[in-house]
């Protein structure tokens, strides 16, 4: 099984994409805003959980230690590789404080505010190899639901009281604000929180479904999006970016009902073959959209389709649309066919991974 996707996963994670477009959307917020606080609540726990999908908790610990670094290498070339376009377009002419912004590792603190989440997975992913490693020195030869749910349960709570702690007012040497504004490095706070999702989502993969048949698929879509909607009416709030995750246990309910409603969504949309294929081509082009599509529907459709469609619904449905599909072509016909460009975005460390030929390929695409 070296080297297999699994098309749901990538499906799920296409429709997580297209919920991060979303959530970045001015248009959204300043039309939709309650749509966009519902989306806040479950989309970035969303992703770690699509990684947990793919994490083998007892499994070699070469393969996890390689993901964790294929990750952290995909973050440091990424960011570094996007530095001219902060000189561009946010006249960030000091390439010393960039650097120190990209070492630090937040969405405070370099210009691709998404790609905090590669720096933030890295860390929840060493978290997740250290539980691991743990439960097989005191002898768990296999995942029991009770563990996982327990440990991720508890893990959610620590991370949330973590974020709460660190509402301080300490001044970084460099001053980039609060640690409450800018998180600890690499975002090792969110990271604990992080590695509750990614472990609820190993524990789907071993003893989860797809959900069954249309019917109940269509009442765990319904049912998500009602409880979503009083969610967001009662004031719960989600943005991991921002360090928000209150009140913690609703917080982490909407969260799982969220993560649920996108499965049976995923399942829906997959029986229109055309949809699902669409929806996979997003997931496996996911870490370039995640790079651009900010910039492309925030910043670039301002300049290119705001004088001739103007400020309404017409103008930001295009620049949503433009912020997929652009960063997936610029993966599949350049990135992809360019031997050296693919190396360098996907990289592949064969020295960890060349003992650890079976099970599936965790490595990020």
């Amino acid at each position: 099984m070296a080297n297999t996707r699994i098309d749901w996963i990538d499906e799920l994670k296409g429709l997580g994409m297209l919920f991060v477009v979303i959530g970045h959307n001015v248009g959204i917020w300043l039309n939709a805003p309650d749509l966009a606080r519902a989306i806040y609540l479950f989309h970035m726990p969303l992703f770690f959980f699509t990684t947990g999908l793919t994490t083998d908790l007892l499994g070699a610990a070469g393969l996890n230690v390689r993901r964790v670094i294929v990750v952290a290498i995909q973050y440091l070339v990424l960011s570094i590789g996007m530095i001219p376009v902060g000189v561009l377009f946010n006249g960030n002419g000091s390439l010393t404080a960039q650097l120190a912004g990209i070492l630090y590792g937040t969405g405070h603190t370099i210009d691709v505010t998404p790609l905090w989440f590669l720096p933030c997975l890295a860390c929840a992913l060493t978290y997740i190899l250290c539980i691991g490693n743990a439960m097989k020195l005191v002898g768990v030869k296999s995942i029991e639901p009770l563990t996982i749910v327990l440990i991720a349960t508890a893990l959610s709570f620590v991370g949330a009281w973590a974020l709460n702690f660190l509402h301080g007012e300490y001044q970084y040497i460099l001053d980039w604000g609060s640690v409450h504004e800018s998180g600890t490095f690499w975002g090792a706070d969110v990271a604990i929180l992080g590695s509750a999702f990614v472990l609820f989502g190993i524990g789907w993969r071993v003893y989860g479904a797809r959900l069954g048949g249309p019917l109940l698929n269509f009442g765990f879509v319904a049912g998500a999006v009602i409880a979503l909607a009083f969610a967001v009416r009662y004031g719960v709030r989600t943005d991991l970016h921002f360090r928000r995750f209150s009140p913690s246990i609703f917080a982490l309910l909407c969260s799982l009902i969220g993560i649920v409603g996108s499965i049976g969504l995923i399942n829906l949309l997959a029986r229109i073959e055309y949809v699902g294929r669409a929806l996979s081509v997003v997931g496996r082009s996911s870490l370039i959209v995640l790079v651009l599509h900010n910039g492309l529907q925030n910043r670039g459709a301002k300049v290119s389709l705001l004088p001739v469609l103007g400020d309404g619904f017409l103008y930001w449905a295009v620049a949503a649309s433009l912020a997929v599909v652009l960063p997936v072509a610029i993966d599949r016909l350049i990135i992809r066919k360019v031997a050296l460009l693919n190396s360098i975005v996907y990289p592949r460390i064969h020295w960890l991974a060349r003992s650890h030929r079976s099970g599936v390929d965790c490595a990020p695409r």
